[in-house]
């Protein structure tokens, strides 16, 4: 479950099938995608051709994942021999592991070792090695109440003259799905990855499509955790041996959300990033102390990103008109906002669909200012446990701002069955906060262009 401050649930459908849909998503990209043809690999976007200074985001890819929602655009493919032409959206996932370059690379070209540490995988076979590729057979198997799910698929994995390795799809029970990945050295122990990949979620099957025209948003967010969970299943592998001699805790511990600010990296080079889409950062897990000195709990918090063409205070005014979010926002029903002892009080009502079931969520956030661009929020009461996140600004100049929006939240022992259900995504706070985070980013940033003129 994910809040509004804003959050927002993305459970829109028919409960334990939007679960099994999501959770089809995030497996089939795990293992590498599933590409037209060959020929398809030359329009992935190659991020090393985007003019960014990768030894600039270093120093937040080494502990956080970041993560970039390409701009839509349209494309014409081959799918059954017949072109299609279609609106692609890439997703582009980077971290920085501690390997050296060539480790890495053996590491994604092993194939017959990613059922060792690819969830849910229970075959990759190599059937074939020669000139045109390597053909590798996947089998993923899994159970969720009352579902059991099997996909098998063949891929073709090549490796191009600049270094990336591509894929393509032979044969399968899935299509429609291109990517790439990008291997960048930092140093001789140390690897930056960047994957992108595009999934057309709607090329598999009738119940598919229809869930996604009933909830749209699941076409952006599900992508981005996707990517997430294939860099982060690398870099665990490949990292395992430090991390067996590492301290057993490995968590951030502060009373508030982590400030992108304090990151080391400028609005100019997030500015740069932005230029290429969405962003998101997924944060190392924190501990948030829990009132009455009892333990702490401990909370993912990802950050969405976006640029708007509206002077720094405008888009902050923007930012604080609760009672608007409606506008764009379908599943905000009414904001109660006040001001108590200096501090903004809202009180947020929320109608969420299942099917043919709504149910209504209701919290209470209270927003405090950090600093003069710097905007945290908790929850006072309601529905939802635990919800924290900031909101933040970066004047970019006199006519441009870049904002970020930061979440996390629990749902939290005394919810409701229904709200529930979220506990059943695998991966489920790394789901909902990217869902609640690039949602949000995604929504806002046009209204605030359009109402702040």
């Amino acid at each position: 479950m994910t809040s509004l401050g804003l959050h927002k649930l993305t459970l829109k459908g028919s409960g334990l099938f939007m679960i099994k849909i999501i959770f089809i998503s995030i497996t089939i990209s795990i293992f590498g995608g599933l590409i037209v043809n060959a020929a398809v690999a030359s329009q992935v976007p190659r991020l090393q051709d985007s003019g960014i200074d990768f030894s600039k985001i270093s120093t937040i890819t080494q502990k956080h994942q970041l993560a970039i929602l390409h701009e839509s655009k349209p494309m014409e493919i081959v799918i059954d021999d017949e072109k299609e032409r279609v609106d692609v959206r890439f997703v582009s996932a980077i971290a920085t592991i501690d390997a050296p370059i060539e480790q890495v690379r053996s590491t994604i070209l092993d194939f017959s070792r990613y059922k060792e540490y690819m969830p849910q995988l229970k075959k990759s076979n190599v059937r074939k090695n020669d000139k045109s590729g390597v053909v590798v057979d996947f089998k993923l198997k899994f159970l969720l109440p009352i579902i059991k799910v099997n996909l098998d698929y063949t891929l073709r994995y090549q490796e191009e003259e600049n270094g990336d390795i591509v894929w393509d799809y032979v044969e399968g029970d899935i299509e429609g799905n291109m990517g790439r990945w990008e291997l960048v050295p930092l140093s001789k122990n140390t690897t930056m990855v960047i994957y992108t990949v595009w999934n057309d979620m709607r090329s598999m099957g009738f119940w598919v499509r229809m869930v996604l025209n009933a909830q749209p948003d699941l076409e952006v967010a599900m992508p981005i955790s996707t990517t997430a969970l294939v860099v982060d299943a690398l870099k665990k592998e490949l990292e395992k041996t430090l991390k067996e001699s590492a301290p057993k805790s490995m968590f951030t511990k502060s009373s508030r959300p982590p400030q992108i600010s304090e990151l080391g990296v400028s609005a100019t080079t997030f500015k740069s990033l932005a230029k290429i889409g969405t962003l998101m950062l997924i944060h190392p897990k924190q501990q948030i102390p829990k009132k009455e000195g009892s333990d702490p709990v401990d909370l993912l918090f990802i950050s969405a990103g976006r640029v708007v063409q509206v002077p720094i205070e405008k888009a902050k005014a923007m930012t604080l008109k609760f009672d608007r979010y409606h506008e764009f926002f379908d599943q905000v029903d009414e904001v109660d906002v006040k001001e108590i002892g200096g501090n903004i009080v809202a009180d947020w009502e929320l109608e969420l669909g299942f099917g043919v079931i709504s149910i209504g969520v209701d919290y209470v956030l209270e927003y405090n200012w950090r600093n003069k661009n710097t905007l945290d929020f908790s929850r006072l009461s309601g529905d939802i446990e635990y919800i924290h996140g900031s909101w933040e600004w970066f004047s970019l100049d006199n006519e441009t701002t870049l904002f970020f929006y930061t979440n996390a939240s629990v749902v939290g022992d005394e919810a409701g069955m229904i709200l529930k259900l979220a506990n059943l995504i695998p991966n489920k706070d790394l789901v909902l906060g990217s869902s609640a985070a690039a949602v949000l980013a995604e929504n806002q940033a046009p209204w605030i262009e359009e109402n702040a003129k």
